[in-house]
């Protein structure tokens, strides 16, 4: 094995849900909540066992209202689910046993898995214990000497097998280790290659190893080779050399992009200082010159001044069919007190605090502030560099010998605000990808500002449109103008649902897909059916969440009740049964023929007395923003009216079939309870015959009791 360490400039410290201490409490509850699950299904598991004994012992069958295939149907699916809980299970336990084991590198370790499994961009992550026989960190020749004088006591440590989907190979390591001067132990990565990916190791493999690294906050500025092991310094000499090359690679881009930077820089230098002041000294020149965004990487906010009530009832209004002479007028609401909306001096205190608490940089050192307006642009920009200097600006783009600029900043902001609207960019030397730090603090930002969209620049990396893409999800902002596929939106659905709440989740997964919805469009991109049926899928979820979300937590238990208790009332029971899934059925279409208007009250498929009712409870206004309470109240007025419909349908059933009795011979006459279950029977299909509307739009199947 040869083995690399990663001399970080800064200390590498998870993100705070990614602490020892959040993960701990998530891999807990997550246990709690997957072993309730479980045991329901287990006790379902119980009560289907049950049933089927009974249907298998019961002379008269024709009286249930399930068959065995049924029964078995059922019984498949929770097995099925007993399986999945049962691998989620083992899954969350070795993650935590993992965790308890490697409290010092688990939590930096999963935070890097987990950031690509939500990029999906093909690398895959795993956990493995692997022998760690010498100190983590850089050894001096002496401990080298005396690990071969002792070879013995071997221990074991974590690592994260990665594959690269350029097929590059290699262990990861996140050894603690106390560095010279320090108080307390600091988290540095080490990565380990073995025999084969060694000698097939290049140049191009290394610069995708040192990519890989720095995306995830790893500085490869500074990479020290330890002593090898087996005495094979030929390794250690191969690697230094690749990583050489593929410095002096980079060096060379970013000098040629300077030196184009420079050059455009010069003629646009002329335009702008014959509109500047005449007393512009030579250093605001040279803010101009360089200080300007490109517009290749400027983001506009797309929803400056809008409310997220606004955004859904604009999306409504453009989703409603037109027919304002049918709706039923209704006193306005109270307006909510509206929030002050965000400034520019808003902005660049976000800005700053950013920089200051999240990037512990100090204003006149490490970064400096300017403002542009004077002559017409209207940035203000800041400028942030590695290293404290009260100079820093002065040596900035000095020229060297051969005439060249040479930038030393590490990156640069822009923020301006354009008729209530925000706009940032950045600037980095030789066009470098931002680290994902200042990508995740820039969408903090947006998301401050109460930002929802935001357009993406064209020219971006395919590095940086991974960050940013991981980003925004995390902080709930949709992307316009990105031409999101189904698999990059899987990734950023992953990444939101991690933290968001399941309201807010559900929020942004609806506005994703309308969003990627309208840059097809926009683009006249050839959409393939898979992922067309996924937009439709998403769209159709949301738009019949109001319903499934409250049979699922009301109203399938209000239907179990009612025929719990029909079971027991011999005398109405019939009709109560029927009543209760009519009902239940009529609240469907009610829901399918409304959702996309503005009132309930504009169905037809109410009775007068209903809608007065309904009026009268205050369950007025689009059904789709009904809680599920309000479901549950729409469902005991529908049933009134179903009840009397379910006698009638009964009373005329039974009616019609004395009727041919009285035609027919006596041996061929039906009995009255044969009649009222095949009315029973029918009102029941029909309601679960809602599985057949629902399954095609890509909603979830509901269950029946």
């Amino acid at each position: 094995m040869a083995d690399v360490l990663l001399e970080n400039t800064n200390v590498f410290e998870p993100k705070k849900e990614y602490s020892v201490a959040e993960l701990r409490k998530k891999f807990e509850d997550r246990e709690q909540a997957l072993r309730k699950e479980y045991a329901e299904n287990a006790a379902s598991y119980t009560r289907i066992k049950s049933a089927y004994d009974g249907y298998a012992h019961a002379k008269d069958k024709a009286s249930f209202d399930y068959d065995e295939k049924d029964l078995n149907s059922y019984k498949n699916d929770i097995i099925a689910q007993q399986r999945k809980f049962t691998e989620q299970l083992t899954k969350n336990s070795a993650e935590a046993e993992l965790l308890n084991k490697y409290e010092g590198s688990f939590a930096a370790l999963y935070q890097i898995k987990q950031q690509n499994e939500q990029g999906a961009d093909g690398t895959a992550c795993s956990f493995k214990e692997i022998e760690q026989n010498k100190p983590a960190g850089i050894i001096t020749q002496e401990q080298y000497y005396e690990m071969n004088a002792n070879p013995k006591g071997e221990v074991k440590q974590l690592a994260l097998e990665v594959a690269l989907p350029s097929g590059e190979k290699f262990d990861l390591t996140m050894p603690p280790y106390d560095k010279p001067g320090a108080d307390s132990k600091e988290v540095k990565a080490q990565i380990s290659f073995d025999d084969k990916a060694l000698q097939e190791l290049n140049a191009q493999k290394m610069a995708h190893i040192m990519e890989f690294c720095e995306s995830h906050g790893l500085s490869t500025f500074q990479m020290d080779i330890p002593y090898a092991y087996d005495g094979n310094i030929d390794a250690a000499e191969k690697i230094k050399s690749l990583m050489e090359e593929v410095k002096a690679q980079r060096a060379a881009e970013e000098n040629k992009a300077n030196n184009q930077e420079f050059a455009e820089s010069e003629a646009h230098k002329k335009e702008l200082s014959k509109s500047a002041p005449q007393n512009v000294t030579e250093e605001m020149r040279e803010d101009i010159s360089y200080g300007l965004p490109p517009e290749d990487k400027i983001f506009t906010a797309e929803t400056a001044g809008e409310t997220e009530e606004n955004n859904q009832q604009n999306e409504r209004a453009a989703a409603a069919p037109q027919e304002q002479a049918q709706q039923v007028p209704q006193p306005q609401p109270k307006a909510k007190a509206k929030k002050a909306k965000k400034t520019q001096d808003d902005a660049e205190a976000g800005l700053e605090k950013f920089l200051e608490g999240g990037l512990r940089k100090d204003r006149g050192l490490s970064y400096f502030k300017s403002h542009t307006g004077w002559f017409g642009t209207g940035w203000t920009k800041y400028v942030v560099y590695d290293k404290a200097d009260k100079d820093n600006r002065k040596k900035d783009g000095l020229k060297d010998k051969n005439g060249d600029p040479k930038f030393t900043y590490n990156f640069k902001l822009f923020v301006k605000q354009e008729n209530g609207k925000f706009r940032f960019a950045y600037r980095t030397p030789g066009n470098k990808k931002l680290d994902d730090q200042i990508v995740n603090g820039l969408a903090g930002q947006f998301k401050d500002l109460g930002i929802t969209h935001v357009r993406f620049p064209d020219g971006l990396q395919d590095a940086e449109k991974k960050l940013w893409r991981i980003a925004l999800a995390e902080n709930g902002i949709v992307p316009v103008g990105m031409g999101l596929d189904k698999a990059k939106a899987e990734g950023m659905l992953k990444a939101a649902k991690e933290k968001l709440t399941a309201e807010a989740f559900r929020k942004y997964r609806y506005k994703l897909a309308i969003q990627m919805e309208k840059d097809n469009i926009k683009k006249g991109k050839i959409v393939s059916p898979s992922e067309q049926d996924y937009i439709d899928s998403i769209k159709n979820s949301q738009k019949y969440l109001a319903f499934t979300e409250a049979y699922d937590g009301k109203l399938k238990g209000m239907l179990r009740d009612r025929l719990d208790a029909a079971d027991i009332n011999h005398e109405d029971g019939a009709v109560d049964k029927t009543a209760a899934y009519m009902a239940m059925r009529r609240l469907f279409d009610t829901y399918q023929e409304v959702v996309d208007h503005a009132d309930i009250l504009n169905s037809k498929n109410l009775s007068s007395d209903e809608k007065a009712k309904i009026k009268q409870a205050g369950l007025t206004g689009p059904v789709s923003d009904f809680t599920t309470e309000q479901m549950g109240q729409l469902y005991e007025i529908m049933l009134v009216k179903s009840k009397t419909d379910a006698k009638k349908e009964i009373d005329e059933a039974l009616l019609a079939a004395r009727d041919v009795n009285n035609q027919t011979s006596k041996g061929a006459k039906r009995a009255d309870n044969v009649i009222i279950k095949e009315v029973f029977d029918g009102a029941r299909n029909r309601f679960e015959k809602v599985n057949e509307m629902l399954t095609p739009l890509g909603v979830d199947e509901i269950s029946f009791p």
